[in-house]
């Protein structure tokens, strides 16, 4: 998350966070739009050591939550990628990640996690439990 941040500050230029939640990885892609006025925003990926990050396959990602909207429920299930955009002057939109992990089981059912995004900071605060 930092290097997003710190990327979108020094290049002024918008990035995204990309989550692929089939290959539980994140990544960082820049805006490389060529005209300000084009009807297309154009991505790619920033060529960064730690511009890539995964996540172990127990964890499973059940709520992504953007502005207040379940990026999960609104197409039921059916993405396999969500992101989050962090503007030039590095704020990041509100973000909140629900999930568990499969392998640290706790009364018979697997733990929760909830990290939620500090848009000002563009860091995650890590908790035991889901987050709204």
């Amino acid at each position: 998350m930092q290097l997003a941040w710190q990327q979108s500050i020094i290049t002024n230029k918008v990035h995204r966070v990309m989550f692929d939640f089939k290959n539980h990885k994140a990544f960082i892609e820049k805006d490389v739009t060529k005209s300000p006025t084009a009807k297309k925003v154009d991505f790619e990926l920033v060529k960064l050591p730690t511009s890539e990050t995964t996540w172990p396959k127990t964890f499973i990602i059940q709520q992504f939550i953007v502005e207040g909207f379940d990026e999960m429920r609104r197409y039921a299930g059916k993405s396999d990628t969500s992101w989050f955009y962090i503007i030039p002057n590095g704020m990041t939109q509100q973000v909140t990640i629900n999930g568990i992990d499969k392998d640290d089981v706790i009364a018979g059912k697997p733990s929760q996690f909830g990290l939620v995004l500090n848009p000002y900071m563009a860091q995650f605060k890590a908790y035991d439990a889901f987050q709204k």
